[in-house]
């Protein structure tokens, strides 16, 4: 089973990936006590089938119909029901299906989510429900049995988790024996495994293989390497190993620092007579009468009087100033 994904120790609150679960786990419930309700139906029905009496399928055809109108199949398309083809990413068929849905996804959402942000995280994931059941729609477009389930997002998520990571990042396996144990693995390798497992059952069973739309799997987990591969180029410079050969994310990804930026703060650390005799004569004019500053003559550091006898303004040439002159003599000389 799996219990977690690698060592990267979250800084921020995974408020979509708790959402998601958050949802999951309420239509569950919803769907649980439909099938109670089923079962008290059935039990309480059993006498009136022996003794020949009529007997009531309320509840029963409300299970079904619940499974039937939020999972996906490809007649969704010609009654119009086109939200099937979220909602079916909510519904589980059993407790089992559920938690092992919702472990896996815990397990890679987490740390995928601080990283591409709630935004991109959140279309990844439903871009990737959405390739998985139409790929599983696609290829039995007869299927009679809806398909439910949030395990082809989820393999999408997983696909993306392993382009962005690689074999850096561990994904964990509680096993039993003689004792419960943990065992880590490559992500990488996971994926290679897990993928490999998907074929099988596949070259096996089919697209159904045991009642499972593997299709779906790797149809999800397609999109999903896709799409890691596609936003690798954004996130990898926030993605470093400390000391201890962990991995770690910047808290924000690095923000460009344009040149004229870049030139303002180095021109306003350096010595002002130093940068004065690097550019020469210099076209800044006096802010309030527009005649040119003798800079090479300052009243004090950065402070430049006006030799305009009518105007003898004092005017303060920060970086700014400066990075302006020395951009606009670039442009000339680019021009000539």
């Amino acid at each position: 089973m799996i219990v977690g994904s690698s060592d990267i120790a979250s800084k921020q609150i995974p408020f979509i990936t708790m959402m998601l679960i958050l949802a999951n786990v309420c239509m569950f419930t919803k769907s649980y006590m439909l099938e109670v309700q089923a079962a008290r139906e059935s039990q309480a029905n059993y006498m009136d089938v022996i003794k020949g009496n009529d007997y009531s399928t309320e509840n029963e055809d409300a299970a079904i119909e619940f499974f039937d109108q939020y999972g996906f199949q490809m007649s969704d398309f010609e009654n119009g029901e086109y939200y099937s083809l979220l909602s079916h990413m909510f519904v589980h068929g059993g407790i089992m299906h559920l938690l092992g849905n919702m472990l896996a996804l815990w397990a890679f959402a987490v740390t995928l989510e601080e990283l591409y942000g709630m935004g991109v995280f959140t279309g990844v994931y439903f871009v990737c429900g959405l390739a998985a059941c139409l790929s599983q729609g696609l290829y039995d477009m007869n299927a009679t049995i809806p398909m439910v389930g949030a395990s082809g997002a989820i393999a999408g998520i997983l696909g993306a988790y392993c382009i962005t990571f690689g074999s850096r990042a561990k994904v964990k396996f509680l096993y039993y024996f003689l004792g419960f144990h943990i065992i880590e693995i490559p992500a990488s390798l996971f994926a290679v495994l897990w993928i490999g497992l998907q074929v099988v059952c596949f070259s096996t069973g089919g697209g159904t293989s045991g009642g499972v739309a593997i299709v779906a799997h790797l149809g999800g987990c397609g999109a999903g390497l896709a799409l890691g591969y596609f936003f690798k180029s954004e996130v990898e410079a926030r993605v470093d190993t400390d000391r201890e050969g962990n991995l770690v994310i910047a808290s924000a990804k690095p923000k460009p620092v344009s040149e004229a930026k870049l030139l303002e703060d180095i021109l306003e650390c350096q010595p002002f007579t130093q940068v004065v005799a690097t550019l020469g004569d210099t076209n800044i004019a006096c802010p309030k009468c527009g005649t040119t500053l003798d800079m090479h003559h300052p009243v004090g550091e950065r402070l430049v009087r006006c030799h305009n006898d009518a105007c003898i303004h004092m005017t303060y040439v920060d970086g700014y100033l400066l990075a302006s002159q020395m951009h606009e003599t670039q442009t000339e000389t680019q021009t000539v």
